[in-house]
């Protein structure tokens, strides 16, 4: 689009209290910011059609925008103006977005203080994502083919260990075995849930039902998505399942030790520790990991998954 000729969704004053500082004194007590933005998306599908879903929600980004800033505890405001700039652009639909972030009370003798930032989809920059991969339903012949699968799809750089656990809530049911892979891209979360993991999930014969403790051919959820925090009606991002599923905690930390997870600020060293002996409850499949990660006679760029 022509800059002068871009349609826009723009947002104005909107208001967010959270704890942003250098200071120790300015990290004691949630501070007031003004943002501003302006989102560059094509609306001439939704004027034509008057239906919400061809257009962006602007009711659903300010809540994850809110979300984001109630748990950030970030130093600087150019940090944060950077994390809304890719909640935003995390909608594949938004091609360009300016950001403002307004800090009034940063500087006496002026009104206010901020910065305001640019970014476009073309800039989007790889993010590193953990992906959950699951089954009790032929469980070991489902989730090879489904790492087949993704690597024809997508970069993986990690693979944890593989875990025997029992199902939950679900007395007798076959026992599931979980792990969780890391890959690098920069595909839109939804895209990648709905384009990807739920096309391989379908292809392998997973069918859903209103209980979400039934068996499955092969389940796949991201778990985290770099430092966005997301809050969709069918996606939840960062999957808060993680601070209570130790087949969830455990894999990622074995992955990424140092990993920070968004929204909450809590190390997942933190996490894991909080749940202890935990741990006891996942038996660890050794062969079958060893066996996963074997290299086979595939193209080097389909075994970029590979420990």
């Amino acid at each position: 689009m022509d800059n002068g000729h871009a349609d826009t969704i723009f947002i104005r004053d909107l208001q967010l209290r959270c704890v942003i500082g250098v200071g120790a004194e300015e990290r004691r007590e949630k501070q007031d910011l003004l943002v501003n933005l302006e989102l560059v998306v094509d609306l001439g599908k939704a004027g034509k059609s008057d239906r919400i879903a061809d257009t962006v929600n602007y009711r659903d980004l300010k809540k994850r925008i809110l979300h984001l800033a109630e748990h950030s505890r970030y130093q600087l405001v150019e940090a944060l103006a950077e994390r809304i700039a890719a909640v935003c652009l995390s909608d594949d639909r938004i091609t360009r977005v300016n950001v403002s972030v307004e800090k009034p009370s940063a500087l006496r003798f002026a009104r206010t203080v901020g910065v305001k930032i640019e970014r476009n989809s073309s800039a989007k920059q790889a993010s590193n994502a953990f992906i959950g991969i699951g089954s009790n339903i032929d469980p070991k012949s489902n989730i090879e083919k489904a790492i087949h699968l993704l690597t024809k799809e997508l970069r993986i750089t990690g693979l944890s260990a593989f875990y025997e656990t029992q199902a939950i809530d679900s007395p007798g049911a076959p026992a599931f075995i979980n792990g969780v892979l890391r890959i690098e891209t920069d595909m839109p979360p939804n895209e990648l849930k709905h384009s990807v993991l739920r096309r391989i999930e379908e292809k392998l014969g997973r069918v859903r039902s209103l209980d979400k403790n039934a068996p499955r051919t092969i389940d796949l959820d991201i778990l985290v998505y770099g430092d966005l925090v997301i809050e969709m009606e069918d996606l939840r991002v960062p999957d808060p399942e993680i601070h209570d599923r130790p087949f969830l905690a455990f894999p990622i930390f074995e992955l990424d030790p140092d990993l920070v997870i968004p929204g909450t600020n809590e190390p997942i060293r933190k996490i894991v520790a909080k749940m202890g002996n935990l741990r006891d409850r996942l038996k660890p499949l050794s062969q079958f990991t060893d066996r996963i990660r074997m290299p086979s006679p595939r193209p080097p760029q389909a075994r970029e998954w590979l420990l």
